[in-house]
């Protein structure tokens, strides 16, 4: 038997082996040295913390591409070179064009499986391919319309919470937005992809909810330069190696993530076996997002069948991404219409209006058509998703040599004018969805203005050159191959929940709690200035004008 400490040392000789290794294969790639981009006061975390330890997200990336443009050299950590895009022709090349050729970074792919599993957003190439063949059925739109009855329970369960509340307090009351957002879209989630019931609106005991807590802010929120050297030495090390250090690494952050992703899969695992138990035999049609898992889990074709391991992955994988990510973006729409009260205004009418005409033909509830109908609020959704991306950027690594195309010309530090940039295999690229969401060659003078008008223009998608994104040639639910599977579901649902929230409600800055900042973890969050630290959004609620007596 080996001791620790020679086990230790083992792995550190492997780890030295690997990096050397890596360090010389990188000094014969292509340099991108040429390229204009920000000064660098650390050879071991290089500009990573003007990335992700700003206290505004995006801040020091956006000054950045204001004085270099829109491709430029950043360092990384132990010196090494990242591009760094918000060039629309060159993200549509590498998400669109290329397939999977660009690739994720090793250190976008541990996250993956540190918060998610080893799912949908973890796999690549021909096994992502296959996953998410399986999986888009699930997704279809004729699908969202079984959802929308749950949707719209989860919603109005939300608003009945939130009328006790203000009736207590006279009338008017703060309510902490974040939350509840994230419990509502938990118990949305719940009941309409697994048919299982989080009872998070109602303080149901879930353990998931309790582990899940503020656990995004404390593990990647204002990463210390250590946090940083960390996560990048995971791409120089095998994975092998990476795997057994996260298993036993006593690190406070890694205990918390340890601790829910043991409780994730023990909920999927519950979710799993008691679907079985009701359904031992899913019928073809079936299309809801378990029926598919379990027919897949049970099939005979290789091509088709999903492991007991990747069943539970893509559990985990929705479980995260199929409430944290929504409700991240209602938060921040209701944040945006509470400072802009014409706006929240011209939106309730708009909803209210709907409900009216549904009512006149005999409806009681909206319907999809209604939902697709009503122009305003596709305009308040596509913007918050523009102006406010839960994700600041997307990591890749080139697995070719290739020429990556501009859509803007770009001088280099020696004056030279270049239309394309060559990269090398094994290339890092941060493409960034949060600077490429406010350019103003695409999205006018007014890019860093809040406007769901600009979506009102017929003729404002014309005026774009590049396409980009599957909605509104917004980048912010991804592009091409890797682009979010569930986006119509997220839109539906954050569709939905507005819907009951300002029909019934009327929302305002809370006065000294006002300073809002978007705070970069793994994805960007409402946090308040001054109380960093934990995802906050207090809103000033009150009974809408008329809407005292609806239900």
């Amino acid at each position: 038997m080996f001791d620790f400490q020679t086990l230790l040392a083992a792995a550190c000789l492997v780890s030295f082996g690997f990096i050397g290794q890596k360090l010389i294969q990188r000094l014969r790639r292509h340099s991108i040295k040429y390229l204009q981009g920000p000064e660098c006061h650390s050879w071991l975390v290089g500009n990573l913390p003007g990335i992700f330890r700003a206290e505004y997200a995006v801040k020091n990336e956006k000054r950045w591409v204001e004085e270099y443009g829109t491709a430029l050299h950043i360092k990384g950590a132990l010196g090494s070179d990242i591009l760094y895009l918000a060039d629309p022709k060159a993200m549509q090349y590498i998400f669109n064009t290329s397939g999977y050729n660009f690739h994720k970074t090793r250190q976008a792919r541990v996250i993956s499986s540190l918060i998610t599993g080893k799912g949908l957003s973890f796999a690549e190439g021909n096994i992502h391919a296959r996953q998410r063949r399986i999986m888009t059925p699930a997704f279809h739109f004729s699908t969202l319309r079984v959802f929308l009855p749950r949707f719209r329970s989860v919603a109005k369960k939300t608003t009945q919470k939130w009328n006790e509340i203000v009736q207590r307090m006279g009338g008017q009351g703060v309510i902490e937005m974040t939350s509840w957002m994230s419990k509502t879209t938990l118990d949305a989630m719940g009941e309409t992809a697994f048919n299982y019931k989080f009872d998070s609106l109602d303080d149901g005991h879930s353990d998931l909810s309790r582990v899940y807590t503020n656990l995004i802010p404390d593990s990647f929120f204002k990463r210390s330069d250590k946090k940083l050297l960390f996560e990048a030495i995971w791409s120089y090390i095998p994975w092998w190696l990476v795997t057994i250090i996260l298993r036993i690494l006593p690190t406070h952050q890694l205990k918390r993530i340890r601790e829910y992703m043991k409780e994730a899969r023990r909920v999927a695992r519950h979710i799993i076996d008691t679907a079985r138990q009701e359904h031992p035999s899913v019928k073809g049609g079936a299309k809801d997002i378990m029926s598919i898992l379990i027919k897949a889990n049970s099939s005979e074709n290789p091509k088709t069948k999903l492991d007991d391991e990747s069943l539970m992955a893509q559990m985990t994988t929705f479980m995260f991404a199929g409430h944290d990510t929504t409700a991240a973006t209602t938060s921040w729409a209701l944040y945006h219409l509470a400072r802009h009260p014409p706006a929240q205004k011209k939106l309730r009418d708009e909803i209210r209006q709907a409900k009216k005409n549904a009512a006149a033909r005999g409806d009681s509830d909206l319907t999809i058509q209604d939902l697709d109908s009503m122009k305003y609020l596709a305009a308040v959704m596509k913007e918050t998703l523009r102006y406010s991306p839960i994700l600041s950027l997307l990591q890749r690594q080139a697995g070719r040599d290739d020429i990556i195309p501009l859509s803007t010309p770009l001088k280099t530090k020696t004056g030279e004018t270049i239309t394309s940039i060559p990269v090398s295999k094994g290339q890092v690229i941060y493409a960034s969805i949060a600077n490429y969401n406010r350019l103003k060659s695409v999205w006018g003078e007014d890019a860093d203005e809040w406007r769901p008008e600009r979506f009102l223009d017929s003729d404002y998608s014309k005026k774009q050159k590049t396409g980009l994104g599957v909605v509104a040639n917004i980048a912010t639910f991804g592009t091409g191959l890797r682009s979010c599977i569930g986006w119509r579901f997220a839109m539906t649902e954050m569709q939905t929940l507005l819907i009951e929230f300002i029909d019934m409600f009327e929302y305002a800055p809370v006065p000294g709690k006002d300073d809002i900042i978007p705070a970069t973890q793994t994805i960007i969050s409402p946090m308040l200035k001054g109380d960093e630290g934990h995802n906050q959004l207090p809103l000033l609620i009150s009974p809408a004008p008329d809407s005292e007596d609806r239900g």
